[in-house]
């Protein structure tokens, strides 16, 4: 592993990399009180090479003229501070023009996508950046690497690291629950707790939708610290691929006990039933939770083993290390192997009705609501017909009404406009 700092410059264009003051951010379904996730995630950056330029995106689409804005920002950038590499984090097709990221390349960059939902948005969005990415790593799964590598892409499963810094064992701990969860409610979830419980078994359930709603992303570690057992659930939004969630490496590293559902490849990442445990049915699941509180000298030895691994390989420092090893010692440092998926070409009404989309779902997280509405007197239609934007119907009900009827507004417009 690189040990040594990497004496180039590195340019970072990622969403919400600085924090807002006195706002409240929506974070894996429950608000927080920052977004330090990603600033958290980035520092570790700052000790590995000579200079690192940060340039949030979120920031900077929101004020008038920003997608303009942005894409002469990021030009700007490369030319001047010349970096050697330029790493794009949640950034897709239509949040910049293909005529930046082509012209960071031609001025000599090698660029860096890291991806983190592909189980879902690979289709309609990662896949069309490969591209333009010399160096693709996915937190998703392995299945999502072969994905990639169908279309010539030279990409690396990569599970996604935690900060120390909100993630760590806490001294004294006490327990206050037998068994937990920490996420959103979903369907499978649901019906997943109802059979645990069911069983005999209570779980504590934290997070958007449940009883006990959300928590502060400072208090999770407390949860984790506090519980016997942390359950892990891992299929996707759409009920389908079961892959790497952010618990799976937070639980281990804060010190707590990891039974989770089964992953794709997961033991090649941890020692299965030496330092996390693994369920591949709701009745294994029942019986396991049963066996681990009744035996508790050997929980916490896999628990101790879990967290040892944790802090060796999956903080985000271990992790940066580990990527940029993959990419330094790379025998192609350019992506040119890659088939003819190209960017298409999205007129301008087409083009500024995502924008204000993506902006107007950043600001609503913020509570910004007058905002949104400014971003609404833009224009008097917007084009729905991108299955991304259906994102709307989900958070219409944060708005206030007269937002709220808006949107309806626009959207009945959009699609049922030219029918008569």
């Amino acid at each position: 592993m690189i040990t040594e700092k990497i004496k180039e410059t590195i340019l970072v264009v990622s969403l919400n990399i600085f924090e807002p003051e006195n706002d409240k951010v929506m974070l894996r379904g429950r608000f927080s009180d920052s977004i330090n996730t990603y600033k958290d995630m980035w520092s570790f950056l700052e000790p590995l090479f000579a200079k690192v330029v940060f340039y949030d995106y979120s920031n900077n689409i929101g004020q008038a003229n920003g997608f303009a804005k942005v894409n002469n920002d990021i030009i700007k950038l490369v030319e001047t501070e010349k970096p050697k590499f330029v790493l794009y984090y949640g950034m897709d097709e239509n949040r910049l023009a293909k005529e930046t990221y082509e012209r960071v390349r031609e001025l000599g960059a090698q660029t860096i996508g890291m991806f983190v939902d592909d189980e879902t948005s690979f289709d309609a969005s990662s896949k069309l950046m490969i591209p333009y990415m010399d160096f693709i790593f996915t937190f998703d799964s392995e299945t999502s690497v072969e994905k990639y590598r169908k279309h010539g892409a030279k990409a690396v499963f990569l599970p996604s690291g935690a900060s120390t810094a909100k993630f760590h064992k806490l001294e004294n701990k006490k327990y206050l629950y037998d068994v937990s969860f920490v996420g959103v409610k979903k369907y499978d979830r649901e019906k997943a707790v109802e059979y645990i419980e069911s069983q005999g078994i209570h779980v504590e359930t934290f997070g958007s939708g449940w009883a006990n709603g959300y928590v502060p992303d400072g208090e999770i570690n407390n949860i984790y610290n506090s519980s016997r057992i942390n359950l892990n659930f891992t299929k996707s939004l759409h009920e389908k691929q079961k892959h790497f969630k952010w618990r799976t490496v937070e639980v281990p590293l804060s010190g707590g006990f990891l039974l989770t559902e089964d992953i794709p490849g997961l033991e090649k990442h941890f020692d299965v039933e030496k330092e996390i445990s693994v369920f591949y049915s709701l009745g294994e699941c029942c019986e396991k939770i049963k066996y681990f509180l009744a035996h508790e000298e050997e929980r916490e030895e896999i628990a101790k083993n879990g967290w040892e691994r944790a802090m060796a390989e999956y903080t985000w420092e271990a992790k940066f290390r580990q990527m940029f090893e993959l990419i330094l010692y790379s025998e192609d440092v350019r992506n040119t192997k890659h088939d003819n998926l190209r960017l298409e070409n999205i007129d301008y009404n087409r083009r500024l009705g995502r924008k204000l989309i993506y902006a107007m779902c950043f600001y609503m997280e913020l509570g910004r609501c007058e905002q949104v509405e400014n971003y609404l007197n833009q224009i008097d239609s917007l084009d729905f017909s991108d299955p991304r934007v259906k994102v709307v119907s989900c958070v219409i009900r944060h708005f206030p009404e007269s937002v709220g009827k808006k949107i309806i507004r626009m959207c009945y417009k959009a699609y049922y406009g030219n029918r008569g």
